[in-house]
């Protein structure tokens, strides 16, 4: 998503200047600290600091890990000029909960930000108790479209996802297996794709593979040859996952679980959302989606349909577009600030 947003402003020919992070290479390293990270920490000082200097824009991405959110707020201090904060994750209420410090922290960070851009109108909620909702704009994730495809009717589910803790390849298991047993006679095939370790999940029924990470013609292979994709997410920090907006391109259904800002993405037109954890309310709709063809064929065209409205290249660039013009109307979510948002709505 950061080189697509690096894309983006080429096209509409600003000069923004984009400070991502370079901290982590593998999935194994996410939320890790170590000697490589913390020696790159000047790289991304200096970075900042030259951009902040331009005449531009600034974006900086940030996060809700604590050690990152504290970089966040000293480069922000060094700048000595608002930025435009995109987030790309959630947690900043469950940060602030750590403490009165945490919360001022957050305050001050988010509420000095010339703009706060989030993934999904639910993602509003987690950031609209710092800051003012005139400063909340919201850009929905966005992926370039694929050649046209044809979905066969068949029985293939497929979890893609990062296999970190929370992210559901377990309970993807399980309810392969509690498929295989509800429907025997089904040619089930469960598609597990996915960067970490996979020694952690329970024993593979009939019909599971495990395909590791994947990207390029092994990934597009399987988000055409699926019937449903299926994300059973708890994870804690989790926003606006980029594979269902693949899975949406491709116009394949989503069941999922209610967790972040996956409402913004699936509903009961576009496949089916259920309560985070409910594994039984998760075999339950993905057994209504699988033996009804037509309610796939349905839900298919509802993928597309939203893919289109939200989440094409298009779409993005032009979200981005009224930000940085400060259209207020389009990007803006209309809603009264609240707690310490209220003085910074005040004009």
């Amino acid at each position: 998503m950061t080189q697509r947003l690096i894309e983006a402003l080429r096209s509409l020919e600003r000069p923004v200047a984009v400070v991502d992070r370079r901290f982590s290479r593998t999935i194994g390293e996410v939320g890790a600290v170590d000697a490589r990270k913390l020696l790159a920490v000047p790289s991304l000082v200096i970075r900042f600091v030259r951009a902040a200097a331009g005449a531009g824009p600034v974006v900086l991405l940030v996060t809700t890990r604590p050690t990152t959110f504290v970089l966040d707020a000293l480069l922000l201090r060094l700048a000595g000029r608002p930025a435009l904060l995109y987030v790309h994750t959630s947690g900043f209420r469950l940060l602030a909960q750590r403490g009165p410090g945490w919360r001022r922290l957050i305050e001050r960070v988010l509420g000095s930000a010339a703009r706060v851009v989030v993934l999904g109108d639910s993602l509003v909620e987690d950031v609209l108790p710092f800051v003012a909702s005139r400063r909340i704009a919201v850009i929905p994730n966005c992926v370039p479209a694929p050649a046209p495809v044809v979905h066969e009717q068949g029985a293939r589910l497929l979890f893609l996802s990062n296999l970190l803790p929370g992210k559901g390849a377990d309970a993807f298991v399980r309810l392969a297996v509690g498929l295989r047993e509800a429907r025997p006679d089904m040619p089930w095939r469960f598609d597990i794709a996915g960067g970490g370790d996979p020694s952690g999940l329970p024993a593979l029924p009939e019909g599971a593979v495990l395909h590791g990470r994947v990207e390029g013609e092994r990934k597009d292979g399987l988000l055409r040859s699926a019937d449903l994709l299926v994300l059973p997410s708890t994870y804690a920090m989790e926003a606006q996952p980029l594979v269902i907006v693949e899975a949406l391109s491709y116009g394949l259904p989503v069941v999922a679980y209610d967790n972040g800002g996956i409402r913004d993405l699936v509903d009961s037109t576009s496949g089916a959302l259920v309560a985070k954890g409910d594994e039984r309310a998760l075999l339950r709709e993905v057994l209504r989606l699988m033996e009804s063809p037509e309610a796939r064929r349905r839900a298919s065209s509802a993928a597309l349909r939203r893919y289109d409205d939200r989440h094409s290249v298009s779409a993005y660039r032009q979200g981005w577009h009224d930000v940085l013009a400060g259209d207020a109307a389009s990007a803006a979510i209309a809603a009264r600030p609240r707690g310490s948002a209220d003085a910074e709505a005040t004009p």
